[in-house]
């Protein structure tokens, strides 16, 4: 009996690749009988090398369309069973003649291969690809880009009732080295941008356009388009697909930096409706979902859809992944329910890691040391639960970082808390501030903005390293550029009008070096005018923060450090650390106009935006415009969408009070007063103005006896009671109860 041994054309298209093809070449040439080279145009030597091989070269002219050269290979191919390659592929088998055997007497139309790609940090993810597939005529790629032969020999096979089209060969892999290459990007974006406007309809070309305009760095194209793109699908209401889902992801992952309000309740509704559609199983939309969650403080829920997703696989089997976008939604899960869960549930949850990780394409170990190298405190409270053989295994893990029996974090070479400011002409207030931190910070990173007085020299002095940058209007620009240089454990965030408390600098370090937290809060207690009756106002804000590249500041001006920690489900802890702020003491006014238009610029993009309406109606109070303070501040308080902290409800309550005490409106200024005192009921200005208009309304009683409770801690709020005293002095000569004044 004649044998006819089995023949593989290997098929490659090529443009300029004459660094890679050689070593591409040499890992296939032993184990193919023919190679087919299809190039569109190279430059170099690519297809000299290529004949040195003994390659079959053709010319092609290049059309923007990956799938019509792939098919003008195929119709070169004179094998049996076709290898589709690219240049920078290697090919991994373990012994000479192992592709072919498995191809002997098959009925299987294709076998995947396992594809290992590498990214520039030397992490893999594998992935099965169809590569190998019988020479047939009706084989065809279809797609412009990311092209695949698969809907032609599925086609093929329900025509000819094949029942099992597909196999896999487990003893063969490709390598594949990613390239992150500006020009390649610049290609793809070009081709997908005529793919898209020849199949407008194509939500797979149009997902893959978007993620080349969002990698090529083109922010506005990029959102224009994402835009357009949500449009059409919320206006065609195409049948749903993985594509699809995707483009909602990256629309949700837009919203949240984007911080616009009415844009994110859009994809909060959508997003509610796709995630049950797709039994939570894709954390491209899932994650940026659970993200609003969290932003709106809806934790239950939150934790809820993640649980779900990661249960459910994470992710489509057909979706490319990182190792570590399987492990981060785990990861995110524990810190979310260590924070916001008795401590039980986070025992369970870790001790149910398998369960979770069950249908993903991780396990737990790997699990443990990816939170043990990205968040080494929730590492040590897991290790504390851990059984003795997962502590074992964990313990003797050959890595860089070794963890003993107890799970001690050597932090001995890192340095503990870095300052970051920015300035400008700030030589009358620098140096106080960098005296109050002397000896307690590590280092500190100064951002000037086009200081032409003695700022520099002044941070010099204190051993600074300065950052000179042009200014945008953009605070949240500036200060994330020195968070850049930032080398230390935690953030602490000062302004050169600014200094740290002398009470608090010898709690500081000890505080930070038993924290658990992500961000703590601090009393910022703001100085007030000579001419007011209280002498400071404190608020609550987090100046203190680790030291991670997803912590980022939002917000042109008034920026804000909080959204970014708490979608991440940061935790945050109070603290009695103060800051001294002098900066309302002067020029007030002046400091008040430079913010308006930065404000009025970002209302326009975010008119929604509760916390945005917040600042211009601070604003406004400090240029003495108080019905334009009330319009405002009335705004952001009725905001049902709004994105601000109880603390800020309260400064507006108060706010308002104030003014509508100025204005004479008794009523009104008691309603606010109340509603303040519900989120604080320690409020001392809150206090003063509900006693004022409760004499004005005649209950002079209660007012009395709530001046007497200011009288009595006068040391701790600042307020300036020498008229009240004044006015008591007469009520003791009239016929009051003892009880009142007593």
């Amino acid at each position: 009996m004649n044998y006819n041994p089995v023949s593989i054309s290997v098929c490659m298209i090529v443009r300029n690749e004459e660094k890679n093809i050689r070593k591409s070449l040499n890992t296939i040439k032993d184990f193919v009988d023919e190679i087919i080279i299809v190039d569109t145009g190279s430059t170099d030597r690519t297809v000299e090398i290529a004949n040195e091989f003994g390659a079959k070269v053709f010319h092609f002219v290049w059309n923007d369309d990956f799938a019509s050269a792939r098919n003008f290979a195929l119709k070169q191919a004179a094998c049996d069973w076709v290898l589709n390659l690219d240049a920078d592929h290697t090919f991994i088998c373990d012994k000479e003649n192992s592709l072919k055997k498995p191809l002997e007497n098959i009925k299987m139309l294709g076998l995947m291969i396992n594809e290992r790609t590498y990214d520039s940090d030397k992490s893999f993810q594998d992935s099965d690809r169809l590569l190998l597939f019988k020479n047939h005529c009706g084989f065809k790629y279809s797609g412009a880009i990311y092209e695949h032969p698969l809907k032609s020999i599925k086609e093929y096979a329900q025509k000819n009732k094949i029942a099992q089209p597909f196999g896999r060969i487990d003893n063969c892999r490709l390598d594949h080295h990613e390239k992150s290459n500006i020009k390649q990007t610049t290609k793809h974006k070009a081709v997908l941008k005529k793919a898209v406007k020849k199949d407008p309809d194509n939500y797979n070309y149009r997902f893959n356009f978007l993620l080349a305009q969002k990698d090529g760095g083109d922010n506005d194209s990029y959102k224009d388009e994402l835009l357009k793109t949500v449009y059409r699908i919320e206006q065609n209401n195409p049948l749903l697909n993985e594509s699809i889902v995707a483009i909602w992801g990256l629309f949700g992952d837009w919203v949240i930096e984007d911080n616009n309000s009415d844009s994110v309740e859009k994809f909060y509704k959508n997003a509610g409706t796709l995630t049950e559609k797709t039994k939570w199983n894709d954390i491209r939309l899932v994650w940026p979902y659970v993200k609003v969650s969290i932003m709106q403080g809806d934790f239950e829920k939150a934790i809820s859809d993640l649980e779900k997703c990661i249960l459910n696989g994470v992710a489509p089997d057909n979706v490319y992944l990182k190792d570590e976008e399987y492990i981060a939604p785990i990861y995110q899960l524990f810190k979310l329910i260590n924070n916001q869960k008795p401590a039980e549930d986070f025992i369970t949850c870790i001790n149910n890691i398998s369960e979770l990780t069950g249908k993903t394409k991780t396990d737990s170990l790997q699990v443990f040391k990816f939170i043990r190298k990205h968040d080494p405190s929730l590492f040590e409270e897991i290790f504390n639960i851990l059984n003795d053989d997962q502590k074992n295994l964990l313990s003797t893990e050959n890595e860089s970082e070794e963890y003993n029996s107890s799970a001690k974090i050597d932090n001995s070479n890192q340095n503990l808390i870095s300052l970051c400011m920015i300035v400008k002409n700030e030589q009358k207030n620098l140096e106080r501030c960098l005296k109050s931190v002397k000896g307690i910070v590590d280092e500190i990173i100064v951002v000037d903005t086009g200081s032409t007085d003695e700022s520099v020299e002044i941070a010099r002095k204190f051993g600074a390293k300065i950052i000179f940058t042009a200014w945008h209007n953009d605070f949240s620009e500036a200060r994330n550029l020195a968070l850049e240089q930032a080398s230390s454990k935690w953030i602490l965030h000062l302004d050169a009008d600014e200094e740290l408390h002398k009470e608090s600098t010898p709690s500081l370090k000890n505080l930070l070096n038993k924290s658990h937290a992500d961000a703590i809060n601090v009393v910022v207690r703001n100085h007030q005018p000579a001419e007011d009756m209280v002498s400071f106002l404190d608020e609550t804000q987090v100046r203190i923060f680790l030291n991670k590249k997803q912590y980022r500041y939002r917000n042109k001006v008034h920026e804000q450090i909080i959204p970014s920690i708490a979608e991440n489900a940061g935790k945050f802890e109070e603290s009695g650390i103060i800051i001294n702020h002098f900066g309302y003491q002067t020029n007030n006014e002046q400091r008040a106009q430079r913010n308006l238009n930065l404000l009025e610029n970002e209302l326009q993009e975010s008119p929604k935006d509760a916390y945005l309406l917040f600042k211009m109606g601070e604003t406004y109070k400090a240029m003495k415009q108080w019905d334009k303070a009330a319009e405002y501040l009335t705004k952001a308080i009725s905001n049902p969408q709004g994105n601000i902290t109880n603390e800020i409800k309260e400064v507006i309550y108060l706010r308002l009070g104030q003014i509508s005490l100025a204005k004479d409106d008794h009523k009104s200024a008691q309603e606010y007063a109340s509603a303040c005192l519900r989120f604080n009921a320690q409020n001392a200005m809150a206090k003063y103005i509900l006693a004022i208009t409760m004499m004005y309304s005649g209950k002079m009683e209660k007012g009395i006896k709530l001046f007497m409770e200011l009288k009595a801690t006068q040391n701790i709020h600042g307020l300036d009671l020498s008229e009240i005293d004044r006015l008591l002095e007469i009520f003791e000569n009239v016929n009051v109860p003892d009880k009142i004044l007593n």
